[in-house]
């Protein structure tokens, strides 16, 4: 359930007036019919978002007692996402006050228990996405950590995105000529994307970063039938850059994620992406791993 901020300020600067009581009603009534496992989504970078209101906000959530917190990043796009030009831009909290955001957040989380699964992440050690990190067996797909390995995902509703072996399929974006296909017996669907063989190698390299803050480079070309160092040499590069900045160690043998760069693994992913890679400069004037906070 989204929750993103419940300071009343927060919300009207971005149109979304939902009450901890309608939150906590939701839960109850999910509790009852079953739901075991029960997440609560939180924004931090939002207009008018302070630390000492996005406390009480921490503490509204706690109280909820979710079994797993989603601590999204604002993104804010206007020029992408039209909805987005009517909020207070003057608003948004400055660099260093939304690395407060993030901080307080992280804090208060793990000194409530929740243990970071990866990325964006918490749950509860009761959980079974934490038990999933524990036992390897985590995965990750659209909709972000699942304990779910190798399903297929079938997704319904516009711009959602299945995916089904070497195939992802993403449905129209605009509701109405989503709807309109349905209505004429038609797929709904946009545009989809055929994988080939590097493109499954490099999506179990980030699939496992992100799942498991390691990799084991010896097995991975031993499956493969490849030498990591040479067929992944200009991502080599950029890795030991990464290294010396105390971020992973990486060796001949294994890649480790140190628990500074387990906060920024997003950006590590990125140097296995090729089209992230060739779409956008191999360096930026902007502070990358900020950008990701």
């Amino acid at each position: 359930m989204g929750v993103q901020d419940f300071d009343p300020a927060v919300q009207e600067a971005i149109n979304r007036r939902q009450s901890p009581e309608l939150t906590e009603a939701c839960i109850h009534t999910a509790r009852q019919a079953g739901f075991q496992s029960i997440s609560l989504d939180l924004i931090y970078g939002l207009p008018r978002q302070q630390p000492v209101n996005f406390h009480q906000t921490l503490d509204q959530v706690l109280a909820l007692d979710p079994d797993r917190i989603s601590l999204f990043n604002f993104a804010y796009m206007p020029e992408r996402l039209r909805h987005q030009k009517a909020l207070p831009a003057a608003d948004l909290p400055g660099p260093e006050t939304k690395l407060d955001l993030f901080i307080l957040a992280w804090t208060r989380l793990r000194a409530a228990g929740y243990q970071h699964i990866g990325m964006d992440h918490f749950a509860k050690e009761s959980d079974p996405l934490w038990q999933a990190l524990q036992n390897h067996s985590l995965q990750r797909n659209f909709q972000g950590y699942t304990t779910h390995a190798g399903c297929d995902l079938h997704a319904f509703g516009s711009s959602s995105i299945s995916s089904f072996g070497r195939v992802y399929a993403q449905n129209l974006k605009n509701p109405r000529d989503y709807e309109a296909a349905l209505g004429r017996n038609l797929r709904p669907l946009w545009r989809g994307l055929l994988l080939n063989k590097e493109d499954l190698l490099r999506r179990e390299i980030i699939m496992e970063l992100m799942c498991h803050f390691s990799l084991d480079w010896t097995a991975l070309g031993q499956r493969h039938d490849l030498d990591p160092a040479q067929h992944f040499a200009s991502e080599w590069e950029a890795l030991k850059e990464l290294e010396d900045e105390g971020l992973l160690r990486c060796s001949d043998q294994s890649l480790q994620i140190l628990p500074l760069g387990q906060l920024v693994i997003r950006n590590i992913c990125l140097i296995f992406d090729s089209a992230a890679r060739h779409s956008t400069p191999a360096r930026s004037s902007a502070p990358t791993h900020s950008r990701s906070l």
